[in-house]
């Protein structure tokens, strides 16, 4: 399947060698009980294979639930983030040490995974972002919040 510019069509893990790196993550936005959510791609935009994970994220990504399942990540993560990331238990004083710890977790969901494009890695790649990232650590600093509890807002 192809789109109507050059360089448009579905991707395949036999032939495709940009699908050994990370294309994809979540972003959220609207932090809270009910983000936006929706799918960045990580490419720059000038590599030549851009055009064709593009075209694959919007006509075969997009079109599963795969939002649905960031969406359910999102609310547990909120209601006890130490189940999803069980290394919040352990200090942390900066957004470097959680940046460490989040990206340790992607990490091992690519691993369990054998993909650095499933959805979970999806979700935790998204909590790494900038914006997110920054989010999270004030959520996870405050002295409202109690380590193992829900985020404070919960």
């Amino acid at each position: 399947m192809a789109g109507q510019m050059a360089g448009q069509r579905i991707l395949h893990p036999y032939f495709d060698n940009c699908l050994a790196q990370r294309l994809v993550r979540a972003q959220f936005r609207e932090h809270g009980p009910v983000p936006k959510i929706s799918l960045s791609i990580l490419m720059n935009p000038l590599d030549p294979m851009f055009l064709a994970v593009e075209y694959h994220v919007s006509r075969i990504v997009e079109r599963t639930p795969v939002k649905g399942f960031l969406h359910d990540r999102w609310v547990e993560f909120c209601r006890k983030p130490t189940n999803l990331v069980p290394m919040l238990l352990t200090p942390f004083t900066t957004q470097d040490q959680l940046f460490t710890i989040l990206n340790d977790q992607c990490v091992r969901a690519d691993e369990i995974n054998q993909s650095l494009n499933n959805w979970e890695s999806m979700f935790f790649a998204g909590l790494t972002e900038e914006q997110t990232l920054a989010w999270l650590f004030d959520q996870l600093r405050s002295p409202a919040y109690i380590p193992g509890a829900p985020l404070a807002w919960m």
